[in-house]
């Protein structure tokens, strides 16, 4: 029998109706869009219509003006199967409120392991130790596996677990983790890390680099935060064992304490020309040579300012050793708030 009306059409067809639909934009920016009035039509329809009005494919869950994620958050995201199967970015901060006891913990690990296309997550676990204990604990319990390639772990303290959930790591980002030593060890046998990036905590001194190296052998590395009372080409030397590297960010950022270096700095407001004038102060050129001739497979040197970056590059010759260093480029930016690695959230062009 023929349908005698819109309802009758089968699922497929319907879809091609949405999809079509979803391409017609608005005569004028206040109004709805023409798939908002079709998924208004009934249940079926709209069901039909979610995937297309939802298509965003990353997602952020934090806590925000005291209001944190709960079990019902979870519960209420494993429900939207249609999200849930396409999503591939997932940033997700949880506090002290959110982890106090295993049912969170279960809802959370569980709409996580529901997600096939997820390959960025970045967690943020605010230090919390008990809570880190717990998602440990549940992750262990579910056996949880995710097809994650970039991870970004923010004041996790001893997690570990969640870099051995992700096996397929090619992109590694830690940001203020304390007890790192405990939350690093899987990456030593992790095959497929091609790129770490660390923002300490610290202030980067020979000895909390000497700490890290056995980490470092990647073919991209990235390092920030502020240097501790040394000049940057000092950690050079550091890094010359690292024969699988390749690319290399590293900050020039000094440490200020204006009490400490007051007879050596100026007092004015603006950090960018403290660092100018900071004793161990060194123009990005010295740090990209000092590095390039340390570093024997070294081809490319971004050096972090507080105020720009700057990009080198390095031909070599038939013996390795370095036979011009051109400065390729310079960009504006703050602090180092965005990864040089990240994917799907806003990124340095590299």
């Amino acid at each position: 029998m023929a349908p005698t009306s819109f309802e009758d059409l089968n699922d497929d067809c319907i879809r091609l109706i949405v999809d079509e639909t979803a391409k017609i934009s608005a005569s004028d920016w206040r109004d709805p869009l023409m798939l908002k009035h079709l998924s208004l039509v009934s249940k079926r329809v709209r069901y039909l219509c979610r995937p297309v009005l939802f298509k965003s494919n990353n997602l952020s869950i934090s806590a925000h003006r005291r209001v944190v994620p709960t079990i019902a958050t979870f519960n209420a995201l494993a429900k939207a199967e249609f999200k849930v199967s396409t999503l591939q970015a997932l940033n997700v901060a949880l506090n002290n409120a959110t982890g106090q006891d295993l049912a969170f913990c279960k809802a959370f690990v569980t709409t996580i392991a529901m997600m096939p296309s997820l390959s960025e997550l970045r967690l943020d676990l605010n230090d919390d130790e008990d809570l880190c204990s717990r998602l440990r604990v549940t992750s262990k319990a579910n056996n949880l596996t995710l097809p994650v390639k970039t991870l970004t772990l923010v004041q996790a303290p001893n997690a570990a677990f969640v870099i051995q959930a992700c096996p397929h790591v090619e992109t590694f980002i830690s940001v203020a983790n304390r007890k790192w030593k405990r939350t690093f060890g899987p990456l030593l046998t992790m095959k497929t890390l091609r790129r770490l990036e660390i923002n300490h905590r610290e202030n980067w001194t020979v000895r909390r680099l000497q700490d890290l190296i056995s980490y470092m052998n990647v073919p991209e590395l990235c390092l920030k935060g502020e240097i501790y009372k040394l000049r940057p080409s000092t950690l050079a030397t550091q890094l010359k064992s690292l024969n699988r590297l390749r690319s290399l960010t590293m900050t020039s950022i000094q440490y200020i304490n204006h009490q400490a270096f007051g007879s050596y700095i100026s007092y004015g407001d603006d950090e960018e020309e403290d660092q100018l004038y900071h004793p161990f102060y060194q123009p990005p050129t010295v740090i990209a040579q000092a590095f390039f001739e340390s570093c024997p497979k070294l081809l490319k040197v971004r050096v972090l300012q507080c105020y720009c970056t700057t990009k080198y590059g390095c031909a070599r010759n038939e013996d390795g050793g370095v036979d011009k260093i051109e400065r390729l480029s310079e960009k504006n930016w703050r602090y180092g708030f965005k990864s040089a690695f990240q994917t799907f959230w806003p990124m340095m062009e590299w």
